[in-house]
This record gives C-alpha cells, structure tokens and sequence, in this order.
C-alpha cells in the first residue's frame, strides 16, 4: 500500500495542485522568456561570460543543448545515473563549453545509493525515495560549492534542478553557502511538493527572485540586478 500511495499522491500533486498552484503562484517576472520543452528561462539574461549547473539530465537535454546555441553559456551538465552516462556518451558532443559532470548535487560531498523508479522504462533514480523497485547503484555527490571550487568558480547564472525529491537540500545548502544564482529552476518533486513550491517561492521572493511562471511542471525564479 506504500507504494500504491505514494504513485496516487503524485498524481494528485501533478493533475489536481499544479493547476492550483498556476493560479495561487502568479508569475511576478514580466520580461521576454525562451521555453526549452518545460524549462522557461528569461531572455538576454545569459551570454558567453555566463556558467549554468543543470543537474539531472536523463535522456533528454533540449535545455542544455539551447542554452548552448543561444546563450554560449558554459554548461556543466550533471547526472550520475549509468543511463544518463551512456546517452551522453552516444551523443558524442564535441564542444568544449557543454561539460558532463557524472556526479549527483548533494549536501555534503559524499557517496550515496540512487534507487531505481518502479517503471524500469523510466531513467530517473532518487536518493530521497525509496521507491521499492528494489534496483539501486551507488554514486559520488557534490555540493554546489564545492564544483564551484574546483573549477574555480566565483559566481554561477543558472542552477537547474530536477533531480527527484533532492532539490529541497540542494536548495537549503546553496543558502547555507550564500550561493546566489542568477536564475534558478526546479521542479519540486518528492514528499510535500505542493507545500513546499509555495515556501520557496515566498523565500526567493524575499532575497530579490521574481517567479517566471510555469512550463509544464518546472518553476524558474530570477534574481532581479
């Protein structure tokens, strides 16, 4: 039944609070955005000096290859899951300014275990949902501040999350850090979504962000200058 409930809470989140999210989280940033599938990300914003961590890219990176042709921002693609890995890798990118990353964004740098989605169709892993597939690997994690570090890093224009429930402690460390992206974009997955799309939205609101609205089910704040 834990697993059962689990799968109806998020599709109750997905089909019945998304859409009362849209009208109680009205976009408080007016400007021009581009969309990259469900990732709005304000226009003019990036350009070739700019940096961007987009953690967990899956089997898809329409917003990572965009960012590229369109900004010239260096991107820092990271995933650590084996699927993800190999698809980049069929990719063959050859450009130095798009650089995979096959480590997780964590709290701490350390080594923790991804489990495996219950459709064994699906890419996606999570370190905070045990979601009872009973498939799993172990991966090395980063925090923020630390890939900064070590490729000496002094600022960062976009943090994009979505990463399967970790976006909460990711988010709770870049502040720990006083880490201030330009722009930041997530999707809230995991336990409490609802709940916790409208805390952190009123939080960025406080350090100066402005909400961009939706696209599908992604959320993008911006940092006013």
């Amino acid at each position: 039944m834990g697993a059962l409930h689990r799968r109806f809470e998020s599709r109750m989140y997905w089909h019945v609070k998304r859409p009362i999210l849209d009208r109680v989280l009205r976009p408080t940033y007016d400007g021009p955005v581009d969309t990259y599938r469900f990732w709005r990300i304000p226009r003019g914003r990036l350009d070739a000096s700019s940096v961007c961590f987009c953690a967990g890219v899956g089997e898809e990176i329409e917003l990572e290859r965009g960012l590229r042709r369109d900004t010239d921002a260096i991107v820092y693609a990271l995933d650590p899951t084996p699927r993800a890995i190999a698809f980049i890798d069929r990719l063959g990118i050859d450009d130095d300014r798009f650089r995979f990353v096959p480590v997780g964004l964590w709290n701490e740098d350390t080594t923790l275990r991804f489990h495996a989605p219950h459709n064994p169709a699906d890419v996606s892993h999570s370190i905070v949902t045990q979601q009872d597939s009973g498939s799993h690997f172990d991966a090395p994690c980063r925090t923020v501040r630390s890939l900064m570090t070590e490729y000496g890093l002094d600022r960062l224009d976009l943090l994009k999350m979505n990463i399967e429930g970790a976006e909460e402690a990711i988010l709770k460390s870049i502040v720990a850090d006083d880490i201030r992206p330009g722009m930041i974009a997530v999707t809230f997955e995991g336990e409490r979504p609802f709940r916790r799309a409208l805390q952190w939205t009123k939080y960025f609101a406080s350090r100066g962000y402005r909400h961009c609205g939706f696209s599908s089910w992604s959320m993008t704040y911006v940092r006013e200058p």
